[in-house]
């Protein structure tokens, strides 16, 4: 029987399930054929939420390590970089970060990643916003909260899941504002890490180490481009770059024993203890509103890139394979709140470092998500792999490969028309001139007015799609008020003191 054979079967044959159209790759002529069938009986009914069992409702292959390990590197490094961010805001210590990072990398292996799958074949997990590290310090500075921002996105998550507002989101956010948000972030978040860097290098006093590390991860990161591997990027480039450091005399020790984190809420959200912030009050909800509005606001592009890419490498009629984004954006949200009630720091994002690979290697998210969540829990209950992803060399250079230059060059391929250019440098010098919140209300307050030229009659109709005139206009200035008023509340714009700013 032929593939075309087996998909004409599952659409006239209901009653087959994945257990019984899967065959040995055996039968097929090459490996690539026999992948390209896993992803067309993957999910047949199109079924959303049940409970899915390895061989009957998915198997692993040796391919499922690949995104399995990218993403659990990706992910732990991504959570240290957020986490160390409120850290060295709130004065904490490297233990701190540490310790809040072993709890939220074992409460999403299990949770964010291993439950999830056998829940849901369509969610790819809840990974860590690595697009949000460098806002966190402003948010911090803006009397912000970890517990305040989980609850506000969790809420302004789950509604958006339920209303369906991926697409009104989609939509009222031009491509152009999206650049340039992407732009401004991959630019400053890039600079940052090599900042860091440079300072760490300069410390030791090794000559040349810095330059050495810089041009290995560029040679190494074009030539996975070259050769079609960047899903590749994060073990390479890390991982050479933690080489290249010890063998030019970087020190480094095992310091993190083994253990189990603690989850204790009370411990971690306690006066004196964990955090040392309390429970948030009332100022500090207002502080992260515009915070978590712009967290959730980068979701529909983000999962609907990443559909970008499974639409691109999987074969054709394997699209209950793809992420569904509603699903995906209510377990976000519901991981999101589940650890930031434990104690943890997570800002969460659909996970990018699982599903770009697995895409690009051809299979489903189930089995490698297991692995991945599998790999994440294991690593945080070891504590030694978690003194292999901070040290300084593989910490920064997976960051700048992983999230920053991904951001630069995905804003970059959104810009197609003059208008998009427009939209770009408006948000970014807004963002530059006041702070990139306010850059983005800004932008799409005037793209979707028109004050920057004509809206194209294509984006004109995906938004009548959704809503109409009227309301696009009404919802995008009630954002811009709200989002510009909080922000004058809590003292974020330049001249502007402000009123009522919480204390940490």
């Amino acid at each position: 029987m032929t593939v075309e054979q087996t998909t004409v079967k599952q659409t006239t044959e209901p009653e087959l399930r994945y257990e019984k159209l899967h065959r040995p790759a055996s039968d097929f002529n090459n490996r690539s054929d026999y992948l390209d069938h896993e992803l067309q009986i993957t999910n047949l009914e199109n079924k959303r939420w049940g409970f899915f069992l390895p061989k009957k409702h998915f198997n692993f292959e040796w391919e499922d390590l690949v995104p399995g390990f990218s993403g659990a590197i990706g992910n732990t490094i991504i959570l240290i970089g957020v986490v160390g961010a409120y850290a060295a805001g709130f004065g904490l210590s490297p233990e701190f970060t540490t310790e809040n990072v072993r709890l939220e990398a074992v409460w999403v292996g299990i949770f964010g990643a291993i439950l999830l799958a056998f829940l849901n074949q369509r969610t790819g997990g809840a990974g860590t916003h690595g697009w949000m590290i460098p806002l966190v310090p402003m948010l911090v500075a803006a009397g912000g909260h970890p517990l305040a921002m989980t609850i506000m996105m969790c809420l302004l998550g789950l509604t958006l899941s339920f209303l369906r507002g991926g697409s009104l989101l989609q939509a009222l956010t031009p491509n152009g504002v999206i650049a340039g948000l992407l732009i401004f972030f991959g630019f400053t978040g890039s600079m940052d890490q090599m900042r860091a860097l440079r300072t760490w290098t300069d410390q030791l006093g090794i000559d040349f180490l810095f330059i050495l590390l810089a041009l290995s991860t560029l040679l190494i990161y074009t030539l996975l481009a070259k050769v079609g591997a960047r899903w590749a990027a994060i073990p390479a480039c890390g991982g050479a770059a933690a080489i290249i450091a010890l063998l030019m005399g970087a020190p480094f020790k095992f310091v993190t024993p083994p253990g189990i984190p603690n989850f204790n809420p009370f411990y971690w959200w306690g006066a004196n203890t964990g955090w040392q912030l309390g429970l948030p009050t009332l100022e500090h909800f207002i502080a992260v509103i515009p915070f978590a509005i712009i967290a959730v606001v980068f979701w529909p592009p983000d999962a609907m890139g990443l559909i970008a890419f499974q639409k691109t490498f999987y074969p054709p009629k394997s699209e209950n394979a793809y992420l569904h984004t509603d699903d995906c954006f209510r377990a976000i949200s519901l991981r999101q709140m589940s650890g930031g009630l434990l104690g943890g720091g997570a800002i969460c994002d659909p996970w990018g470092t699982l599903v770009i690979p697995a895409a690009i290697i051809k299979r489903p998210l189930p089995a490698a998500q297991i692995i991945m969540g599998t790999v994440s829990a294991l690593a945080a209950l070891s504590g030694y792999v978690l003194d292999i992803f901070t040290f300084p060399p593989m910490l920064r250079v997976v960051l700048l490969v992983g999230v920053f230059i991904p951001m630069i060059e995905i804003g970059i391929r959104l810009i197609k028309t003059v208008r998009d250019s427009y939209g770009a440098a408006t948000c970014m010098a807004t963002g530059m001139f006041i702070n990139p919140i306010f850059g983005w209300a800004f932008a799409t307050l005037v793209e979707n007015f028109g004050l920057l030229g004509p809206t194209e009659p294509e984006r004109q109709e995906q938004v009548n799609k959704v809503l109409t005139r009227r309301a696009q206009l009404v919802i995008t200035a009630v954002t811009f008020v709200i989002t510009t008023t909080v922000m004058a509340i809590v003292g974020m714009l330049p001249g502007v003191p402000g009123i009522m700013v919480a204390g940490n």
